[in-house]
């Protein structure tokens, strides 16, 4: 993960021992440990630095006095160094659950970004899987599987993966569009967007690229395969008027394929391609 995070003095992680489902001592002073939260993930092994940052998570240290610590326990280590590894390293033990924070998340401030009276979010598994039971979403990919793709266990699942991310854009805490990313797979150059919501007016027009820029972005911070991508494509059934207009007229999207009677009702998939460079 790219660090751009300042981390000030009120930045205190503390240990959620609740999220633990299981542990075992190793006997090279490490331990394997499975999430309550992330079950699916097994047994993972922790080495005896990730414990002694893990272990001086107590509520009261800041980040940087724990990096200063870990700093003076091994020598010839360089803080610098050490404090971006702590970072990444607590930022991973929050998302398996196993960190909760006293006051503030210095995190969220990477998964959210302002643009005038617009928000930018990246939601989290959590955030995801509660909007998917507050809400009957517009659309679903018609190459998706709606009681396979979209149940609770795939969201958390995907969304700690990055294999699918879902995103929000936001006026004025007014929901304007959601969407999921699913990433490159293998030699692929490009995003797959799913969209569910979509409010989209006029006014909005001008912000929407930029959105789908910094959703693309955000995702490369986070997982380095997709560095390569170039272009979103969106597959759409043509009767989805509603985000052909989106795509064509506020996306500047290029129909660029069909795929001929591919549903169980013989009907087409359309195309379409957004570029983001």
């Amino acid at each position: 993960m790219n660090n751009s995070i300042r981390f000030e003095s009120h930045f205190i992680p503390k240990q959620d021992k609740t999220n633990i489902l299981y542990e075992r001592n190793e006997k090279n002073n490490g331990k394997i440990i499975i999430s309550r939260k992330h079950p699916e993930l097994q047994q993972l092994f922790y080495n005896q630095t990730t414990l002694s940052i893990l272990d001086l998570c107590n509520g009261t240290s800041t980040v940087e006095e724990i990096a200063r610590k870990i700093t003076k326990k091994y020598k010839g280590a360089e803080y610098s160094e050490v404090l971006d590894d702590t970072i990444n390293t607590i930022h991973m033990l929050w998302r398996l659950g196993f960190i909760v924070w006293v006051g503030e998340n210095p995190f969220l401030s990477i998964y959210r970004k302002s643009n005038g009276d617009y928000q930018y979010s990246m939601l989290n598994e959590d955030e995801a899987v509660l909007w998917m039971e507050n809400n009957v979403p517009q659309f679903y990919s018609p190459l998706n599987i709606k009681d396979i793709n979209y149940t609770e266990t795939a969201i958390k699942q995907n969304s700690f993966s990055f294999y699918e991310t879902y995103f929000q854009l936001k006026r004025k805490d007014e929901e304007l569009l959601t969407l999921s990313l699913i990433m490159p797979i293998a030699k692929e150059c490009f995003f797959k967007i799913g969209i569910l919501n979509c409010d989209i007016t006029e006014n909005d027009s001008e912000v929407v690229i930029d959105f789908l820029k910094w959703i693309c972005e955000k995702h490369k911070q986070f997982f380095a395969l997709s560095a390569n991508a170039e272009s979103i494509v969106c597959f759409v059934r043509p009767s989805d008027s509603v985000i052909i207009r989106f795509l064509k007229e506020y996306c500047k999207a290029d129909l660029v394929g069909v795929f001929r009677k591919e549903l169980e009702d013989d009907s087409d998939v359309e195309i379409y391609q957004i570029l983001i460079k």
